[in-house]
């Protein structure tokens, strides 16, 4: 991973897909939005797949910074936004109402459930970014795909 982006790790699937997991506690909006502005960046021609458990928004802003954050995303090109569990859910469904007219956002409850949703996704040269492992249902699901790494 690019120095540009600190405390990530490459895992891989057998697909070959790239795995890259932001290995900090904690993610805010602004760092996944720039965190995705730098995967773009670097990887231009392939599929973007974001994984997220919780972002991390101020109390305050919290409903008033979804829209815009959800926004971002779409407008980032992400090509498949998966939430996986309670914490993402309200951000999922705002990715979808801002633009995901044909499922390119999708919730999943259980980390076994978007670990099967990844493993089918992906050819050999998408990247698919996981970020949030503060979050349990994402350590759970990184837990899978490392086990799957083996």
């Amino acid at each position: 991973m690019s120095a540009r982006i600190p405390d990530w790790c490459t895992l891989s699937l057998p697909s070959g897909a790239s795995v890259l997991v932001d290995r900090r506690e904690g993610i805010s909006g602004d760092q996944l939005i720039d965190a995705v502005k730098t995967l773009r960046a670097e990887h231009d021609l392939a599929r973007l797949l974001v994984v997220s458990g919780g972002v991390s928004l101020q109390p305050e802003d919290y409903y008033d910074g979804l829209g815009p954050l959800a926004a971002a995303v779409v407008r980032l090109r992400v090509d498949q936004w998966l939430g996986v569990g309670l914490s993402v859910k309200a951000l999922s469904t705002q990715v979808g109402l801002e633009g995901s007219w044909d499922g390119e956002s999708l919730w999943l409850e259980s980390p076994a459930d978007a670990y099967d949703y990844i493993r089918a996704w992906p050819d050999q040269d998408d990247v698919i970014a996981i970020v949030g492992v503060h979050d349990p249902s994402i350590r759970a699901l990184v837990d899978l795909i490392e086990a799957d790494s083996r």
